[in-house]
């Protein structure tokens, strides 16, 4: 995984977990157009602080953890 793709996404999953204007399915076509599966997603809310974890595989079956 490029140091840019792991950028688009954590921006991508920030967007998606502070409901900035990016829906699950979006988020999902998004991440599949990037050549990656959505493996885990864990979303955490509170009305002090919002946390995700995101587990992606790519074609040669390499796991990625990102977070915000």
């Amino acid at each position: 995984m490029t140091i840019l793709d792991t950028v688009k996404i954590k921006n991508m999953l920030d967007d998606l977990v502070n409901a900035n204007a990016l829906n699950l399915k979006e988020f999902k076509f998004r991440i599949e157009k990037l050549g990656y599966v959505i493996h885990k997603l864990e979303v955490q809310t509170s009305s002090i602080h919002n946390d995700a974890t995101l587990i992606v595989k790519d074609m040669n079956n390499n796991y990625y953890t990102i977070g915000v």
